[in-house]
């Protein structure tokens, strides 16, 4: 036995003689790790107790932190309820009814209707002065097909007068026609539930921005903004126009200014104007409830219209 431990002693010894000569950086290079990490420890200090650590030292105190120590606690602030957004999982609660919000709408037949008339007024007037008109008053010496129409304009036939009735007629009797109404509601806290939109709309101000779609003479829609203060009740007259809305110019005070247009604009500053159809004058029929039941929130059309006739005192004839 002493000669086999004697054998293996020898064997491991020229074993690492052996790795120290094939190696020779990686055991210089461990022995450098081993020296540096024994002197880090050495260097490091002591760990300090667990009363030392609570106690946080002067230096290591922020200034801000020391100015928010120094100021009394605030107050939580009352949050009204009807202004409180109650959060959901995906952020805070979405209101109930969009900003721009539909308060009237009149029947869908109604609307097609009168849409489809004026348009078709438009096409019997071009039919009857384009093709009837030259072909019974057309000058045969004219030159060609356009040459007959322009004698027939120039003319002023009969037919060409009949046609153009219907169209006058009806762009300017259904004028007044409100397709729709529409009411800017920027609140969020208003639009959250019927009730908060309710009671918002029971006292609206003056400059709530208002949206009144009309009917132009060709069938097209013509979308008039204006305030609340500026709109008046009127008594319908069925011989000359059955509106009962009337437009008024008011300045900030809400003393209404005849001339809508500034003083001294020039003639055709106001052809344009007149050309661009301007709606002073509307008609919504509040015999029948349907156009606000037809609305996205029943019942704000019926405390607007209260508020229009508080504003309009005397109804202006």
């Amino acid at each position: 036995m002493s000669l086999l431990n004697g054998a293996a002693l020898r064997l491991r010894g020229f074993l690492r003689t052996r790795s120290a000569l094939t190696h020779p950086i990686g055991c210089r290079a461990n022995a450098s790790t081993r020296s540096k990490t024994s002197a880090s420890r050495k260097a490091q200090p002591a760990r300090p107790s667990l009363a030392q650590r609570s106690q946080t030292p002067p230096s290591r105190i922020r200034p801000a932190d020391q100015q928010e120590a120094a100021q009394p606690r605030r107050k939580t602030p009352n949050i009204n309820p009807e202004d409180h957004q109650e959060p959901t999982r995906y952020g805070p609660k979405a209101p109930a009814y969009p900003s721009h919000l539909l308060i009237y709408s009149a029947s869908r037949s109604k609307i097609v209707f009168i849409a489809w008339l004026k348009s078709l007024t438009v096409f019997c007037a071009v039919g009857c002065s384009a093709i009837i008109a030259p072909l019974v008053y057309g000058d045969p010496q004219s030159n060609g097909w356009l040459g007959a129409i322009s004698s027939t304009f120039v003319s002023l036939n009969p037919i060409t007068v009949c046609g153009f009735i219907p169209l006058f007629f009806t762009a300017f009797a259904y004028a007044p026609f409100v397709a729709r109404v529409f009411l800017g509601v920027a609140a969020p806290s208003a639009r959250v539930n019927k009730d908060t939109l309710m009671r918002y709309t029971e006292n609206l101000k003056k400059d709530a921005p208002l949206q009144i779609v009309t009917i132009r003479w060709y069938g097209a829609a013509k979308t008039t903004t204006l305030k609340l203060g500026e709109l008046r009740a009127i008594r319908p007259r069925w011989w000359g126009s059955f509106a009962n809305l009337r437009r008024e110019n008011v300045d900030a005070s809400g003393r209404i200014i005849k001339d809508r247009l500034e003083k001294g604009a020039s003639p055709w500053r106001r052809l344009v104007a007149r050309l661009d159809e301007p709606r002073n004058k509307f008609f919504i029929d509040m015999s029948n409830e349907r156009g606000s039941k037809n609305s996205d929130a029943p019942g704000v059309w019926a405390n607007v219209w209260r508020q229009i006739q508080k504003q309009s005192g005397d109804v202006i004839s």
